[in-house]
């Protein structure tokens, strides 16, 4: 019987961590946000990081919908606006490097906004298996980018 109360007990802290854990999720991107002193990027990256999180999980299923959409659009948005934007790790380089270091970041973005419309196309045209495969891809854009550009 004491398997049973603990077995009970293990599902129902499973349980409750999987009816709360969505809660974070949705307010991950806006948890840090709210710092002042933070430069656009930083918010620019947020939004796009907390969308990349939930379309992952829905590629995960072959799953996509109207939301998916949403998430995709949110992503074109905000990498758009990244673009533009000063990056710390660039501004603190040596001058002679900076514009070197501006022209990989921005074509780092222009891929990763290519490969959203692509995915974007797959998902409208209902092609689940091709919209997961660029969303690996988009992963694989993502941590190069972060590898270059966000410091350790």
């Amino acid at each position: 019987m004491k398997t049973f109360a603990m077995n009970r007990r293990a599902w129902m802290i499973m349980m409750a961590a999987t009816l709360v854990a969505p809660l974070g999720l949705v307010s991950q991107s806006t948890a840090r946000g709210a710092d002042k002193d933070d430069p656009p990027i930083v918010k620019f990256m947020e939004e796009i990081n907390g969308a990349y999180k939930l379309l992952r999980r829905t590629a995960r299923r072959k799953n996509f919908d109207e939301e998916s959409q949403k998430q995709v659009s949110t992503m074109i948005e905000y990498s758009k606006k990244a673009h533009d934007a000063k990056v710390p790790m660039i501004e603190k380089m040596p001058e002679a490097k900076r514009e070197a270091a501006y022209k990989e970041f921005k074509a780092l973005l222009e891929k990763q906004i290519k490969t959203l419309g692509e995915i974007l196309a797959a998902i409208k045209g209902g092609d689940n298996d091709k919209a997961a495969q660029l969303i690996d891809d988009l992963g694989g854009i993502k941590k190069d980018g972060h590898d270059k550009f966000v410091p350790a």
